[in-house]
């Protein structure tokens, strides 16, 4: 999996800007039997030919759905809010709600006015359905489900900011 951005500002006024930066898996910790994976992602560019690492990122997956102790954190989306009423203070413009159970109770069909908030975040057994690869057969890391691209691109932070603003998938 490789993420690109051809000329990366970084929000740190302490680095400026790098052409060419690259983010991609450089480490994938499997321990299956603790149900515990762990991807580290590096981001780099070269500079005079020469490979320069700006920084490592870990992103750590453990547990099962049904665990209490496990790294989920649930996908939430809103919508409109039809109480909605700019004169009362604390009304909410849109309602927050959680993904999964809207759909089962809305036969799996999202409403066409949703807004992502949070892409959650998936225990070790859901994120083993995402990634595909991290074998000596198939090294890289491949994902293509929507929102499994969503969640990696709003989560995964390269100074502090989504890399989602200046990366793209390659």
């Amino acid at each position: 999996m490789k993420l690109i951005s051809a000329n990366y500002e970084s929000p740190r006024l302490d680095q400026g800007t790098f052409l060419n930066v690259i983010i991609q898996d450089s480490a994938i910790i499997h321990q299956r039997l603790n149900k515990y994976l762990a991807i580290d992602f590096e981001v780099s560019y070269l500079k005079k030919e020469q490979k320069v690492v700006l920084e490592t990122i870990k992103m750590e997956f453990y547990g099962m759905e049904s665990d209490e102790h496990s790294s989920n954190r649930r996908t939430t989306f809103s919508i409109p809010n039809p109480d909605y009423d700019a004169e009362i203070e604390g009304s909410e413009e849109r309602t927050i709600l959680p993904m999964f159970t809207y759909l089962m109770e809305n036969a799996g069909v999202m409403p066409a006015d949703y807004q992502m908030e949070d892409f959650g975040f998936p225990t070790y057994e859901k994120v083993m359905q995402y990634f595909n690869g991290g074998t000596l057969e198939n090294p890289e890391l491949t994902i293509s489900e929507p929102l499994a691209i969503g969640f990696l691109m709003s989560t995964l932070k390269f100074n502090n900011e989504a890399v989602a603003v200046q990366f793209t998938m390659a």
